[in-house]
This record gives C-alpha cells, structure tokens and sequence, in this order.
C-alpha cells in the first residue's frame, strides 16, 4: 500500500448543504476502490487562482488515502466523472508514515491559514518597532510660507507641464487598432 493525497476542488456554486454529500461520494468512490482513508481536511471556501470553467471559486477537501497503485487510474477515472467536482488531484507521498503525513499536512496547512489572517500586511519590512518615547507627535509642524522665488519656480514648473500637455497629439482609436492590427499580422507571417 502507497500513501496519496488527494485534493479536490467542488464548484463554488454548490449550497453549504450540498458539499457534505459530494464528500460523501468522493469518500465512497475512494473505499470502493479499495483505499483507506487516513486522513482529511475540509479547507472551506476560496478564490480559485484561475477560472475554471467559468467558475472563480471553489470548495476545497484534502485526503490522506492509502491505496495500492492500480487503484489510482480507476479512482481518478471515477472521479473525472463526478459533475460537481472541478478538479481532482492525486499526488504520491513518500517518506513518512501516513498517520504522520496527516497531522504534519493538515497542521502545517491550519498554521498557514491563521499566519496569514493574523498578520498584518505593512510596507516595511526589517524595521525595529520604535520605542514609545522616540514616537513622533501626532500634530504636524506648521508649514512655512513658501518664498516668493519658490512661488515662482512651482509657476514656471505647472505652466511646462500644461504645454506639454496641449502639444501632444491626439491619436484616435482608429488609428491604434490599425497598428495594432498590422503589429500582429507581421507576428502571424513570422510563424
């Protein structure tokens, strides 16, 4: 007997009360074929990384089955013909002990859900957390006039920009498509 893992992904578009029962029937499918089922984990609901047909999300299951290897093609044939399942996985396991397999992947994958929710996204990264007394004051400083040559500059600088602005000419969409077109024609006779 080899250890597999098996992970399925069930529409998105089932109800929470029909999920069970196609649980069930992967459940079934696996034991008719003769594997045992050592371990599973229902991961919920999440954003399929892509669409698949036409479906962005998708209910995932992972299984930790022992089966001999025969078994898999008859599983995943049996599987391929389930309506409500997306994709279905089966990976080989080696090294470890399936019931250790089990608690190492299922652990390992609770531990990254809750890292990931309890961790707060910040821009910077590598820096100590400053001690309470180095903070800064919440009041901002009071803004100094600008000088009268810097008022200027800041003029000259927009009035630049408003040229740059009116000299630039006006493509339309016609004339886009039409490059466009011909970029990838010359692409197509290259093939």
């Amino acid at each position: 007997m080899k250890q597999y893992e098996l992970l399925c992904v069930l529409r998105g578009t089932l109800s929470q009360e029909d999920v069970p029962a196609t649980i069930a029937k992967v459940k079934d499918i696996l034991e008719k074929q003769g594997a045992t089922i050592v371990g599973e984990n229902d991961m919920g609901k999440s954003r399929i990384a892509y669409p698949i047909k036409h479906i962005r999300y998708g209910y995932f299951h992972l299984f930790l089955f022992d089966a001999e290897g025969s078994a898999v093609p008859q599983i995943q044939e049996k599987l391929r013909l389930e309506g409500e399942l997306l994709r279905a996985v089966i990976t080989h396991r080696t090294g470890e002990t399936a019931a250790d397999m089990t608690v190492g992947i299922i652990d390992e994958i609770s531990r990254e859900k809750k890292q990931r929710r309890s961790t707060p996204k910040t821009d910077k990264k590598d820096q100590p957390a400053k001690p309470a007394a180095e903070k800064t004051p919440a009041e901002p400083a009071p803004k100094e006039e600008p000088v009268a040559e810097e008022k200027e500059e800041k003029k000259a600088e927009e009035s630049k920009k408003e040229e740059t602005k009116t000299t630039t000419p006006d493509i339309s969409m016609e004339e886009i498509d039409q490059k466009l077109d011909q970029i990838l024609q010359s692409d197509l006779d290259k093939v």
